[in-house]
């Protein structure tokens, strides 16, 4: 029978347990490393905190869960002209809140302007105009029927938090490091020289300090590749140590060491996916690596600093750059398809190249600038 590699007890039969968590968009899952209940119960704490800790970069790409599900909605967010905006996957932004402005006019009447996150809210939207004309004689039928919809910009700025780092969210990393260690090497996971990491990740007994460095090298690591903003986990033994690294969204880094006194058969494995699915395959699931591309653990710092913070600037500045380069390619393949799709198999004239040349200009100067113009990897100041 199956034993389960953190409670250590034999079960009959358990659901799929992802080795890399299904937020992440892994496919890969085990029906015999982790029983139903821990399953359930981790499910419901470290991996929630450890999905919450990358929530908004996961929004930012609209990267599905492996099972296909959409990404997740940033909600009630402030922008800085004072609108409540819910996040879209992809970040595209939507009015959580009506915007509602009544204009008197010289003649006694009045203008009315309503902005509309979803249809949905009108009533809303009509309840809010009422409390500003008393005396209204129009009714949501008649509202519904001059809407329309449209595309735009929000004015202002909105600041997103992200959080990366805390006992928990290190623990559900941890996990899914385990995870594969045990679908790897089912009979090596169960010793008990990962006792200590075992308990850490079921329990939280001991400190994050003990298994958990921090990079202060800003270069991506050297390890194989799908997309651009992969997840991957690499696994190697060296000497007693078994240690290795996570990489989330292709440039968030957290070397970690399981174990410091191991003595048993080499460890090399390690798992990489593109959460966009956009390579063939999207999955590796025994890739070739080099041990030393797995950074060194005791090389490593053990607090989260300045220069750790420094290189974590730098790193968030290349999967932002990533990002501006697909909404740009996003936009230009929008763009030439609006404005050349209804002229298939007609002369590309003057005229239709001013254009599509407008229209480009004024899309990608409203999508802003691009990240680290000036070439140094850091973010505009």
């Amino acid at each position: 029978m199956p034993r389960c590699i953190y409670s250590q007890v034999e079960f009959a039969e358990a659901h799929g347990e992802h080795i890399l968590q299904n937020f992440l968009g892994a496919r890969w899952t085990s029906r015999t490393i982790v029983c139903n209940e821990l399953q359930a119960a981790f499910g419901e704490t470290i991996d929630a905190a450890l999905e919450e800790g990358l929530r908004p970069i996961r929004n930012l790409f609209g990267t599905r869960g492996g099972r296909g599900e959409s990404g997740p909605v940033l909600r009630n967010l402030s922008a800085s002209t004072g609108e409540l905006l819910d996040f879209e996957p992809g970040l595209k932004p939507r009015l959580r809140k009506p915007i509602v402005r009544a204009t008197e006019l010289s003649d006694g009447s009045r203008r009315v302007a309503i902005q509309l996150g979803v249809l949905d809210q009108l009533g809303w939207a009509l309840s809010m105009l009422r409390g500003q004309v008393p005396n209204l004689s129009v009714d949501e039928s008649s509202l519904q029927a001059l809407a329309r919809s449209v595309e735009g910009y929000i004015q202002g700025t909105v600041k997103l938090e992200l959080c990366i780092g805390g006992m928990d969210y290190f623990r559900g990393m941890l996990k899914a490091s385990m995870n594969l260690l045990g679908e790897r090497f089912p009979q090596v996971v169960q010793q008990p020289c990962f006792d200590l990491v075992r308990d850490f990740i079921r329990h939280g007994e001991g400190d994050s300090g003990s298994f958990i460095r921090w990079v202060s090298d800003a270069q991506p690591l050297n390890v194989p590749r799908l997309g651009p903003i992969d997840q991957a986990i690499f696994i190697t033994s060296r000497g007693a140590a078994v240690e290795g690294v996570v990489q989330f969204f292709g440039d968030i880094v957290h070397p970690f060491r399981l174990s410091a006194n191991y003595d048993g058969e080499p460890i090399h494995c390690g798992y990489v996916v593109d959460p966009l699915r956009e390579c063939d395959p999207a999955e590796e699931r025994n890739p070739e690596f080099a041990p030393e591309s797995v950074p060194d653990y005791s090389g490593q710092l053990p607090e989260n600093s300045p220069p750790v913070q420094a290189a974590f600037t730098q790193r968030l500045t290349r999967i932002l750059r990533v990002f501006y380069d697909r909404a740009h390619d996003h936009i230009v393949g929008k763009t030439l398809d609006e404005v050349l799709r209804p002229h298939m198999g007609e002369p590309f004239t003057e005229e239709l190249a001013g254009l599509l040349a407008q229209k480009l200009a004024e899309r990608l100067a409203r999508r802003g600038g691009p990240i680290g113009d000036d070439g140094d990897g850091q973010p505009p100041s």
